[in-house]
């Protein structure tokens, strides 16, 4: 009779182990099929954030910069892209942030967001050589997440002034870790042999900048005085 309790007790536990380890592998597929399912919702916000920049960019190109009315469209488009890429850079950041991110997609993206960025700024320049635009700075940011311990340090510091100036100051990340060959012909142009290296207006400076000293060399730059220089910041 004890006998035949026990091994009750045995099948009881046997089948109570099985049916724990079943509910834990299916609650296992539903919750990584959910976590795919964020990844791939944001991969294609990412995707649609690139095909609408693509788009803008052609537009952009097709203005005529030697008239009034194409230099207030591309005023006015260069603004709208400026904000569509800053939307386009932090949904980048999410998705690396995201412990469930592909890292290979990952790298695809930020390559692609960097390649977008170069191409904004080209198309800046071209306008700003031939049209009154709003005042504006821009400013490319040379960095790497592996060699550089003090580029977080002036990540910062460059991140403060465009939280205050706004549009007014464009931030253009170049990340000099990403193996692409228009990343390396601008560095090349600029003689990038260091990180951080910061190029104002294309005035270059090596190493960290400090922030007295970013926010002086900034508001020099400007054709008009800005508010914001004058104050203590």
């Amino acid at each position: 009779m004890a006998r035949e309790i026990l091994k009750r007790r045995y099948v009881f536990v046997l089948i109570a182990t099985i049916i724990i380890f079943l509910l834990g592998f299916f609650m296992g597929i539903v919750v990584n099929e959910k976590k795919a399912g964020v990844m791939e919702q944001m991969k294609a916000i990412q995707d649609l954030d690139d095909l609408s920049l693509q788009l803008q960019f052609t537009y952009l190109n097709s203005l005529d910069v030697n008239s009034t009315e194409g230099c207030k469209a591309i005023g006015a488009a260069l603004e709208q892209s400026w904000i569509n890429l800053n939307d386009a850079y932090n949904n980048l950041i999410k998705y690396k942030d995201n412990p469930d991110a592909d890292q290979a997609t990952a790298r695809l993206l930020e390559r692609n967001d960097l390649l977008n960025n170069i191409r904004y700024w080209f198309l800046l320049k071209k306008a700003k050589s031939s049209c009154e635009l709003d005042d504006s700075v821009s400013v490319l940011f040379f960095f790497s997440e592996k060699s550089c311990s003090e580029c977080g340090t002036q990540s910062t510091i460059l991140e403060h002034y465009k939280k205050i100036l706004g549009d007014r100051f464009l931030l253009f990340h170049i990340n000099g870790d990403v193996d692409d060959a228009m990343v390396k012909i601008l560095a090349n142009q600029y003689s990038v042999t260091k990180y951080p290296t910061v190029v104002i207006e294309n005035q270059k400076f090596e190493g960290v900048m400090q922030k007295e000293e970013v926010k002086k060399l900034i508001c020099s730059k400007f054709k008009t005085e800005q508010p914001e220089c004058a104050a203590a910041q």
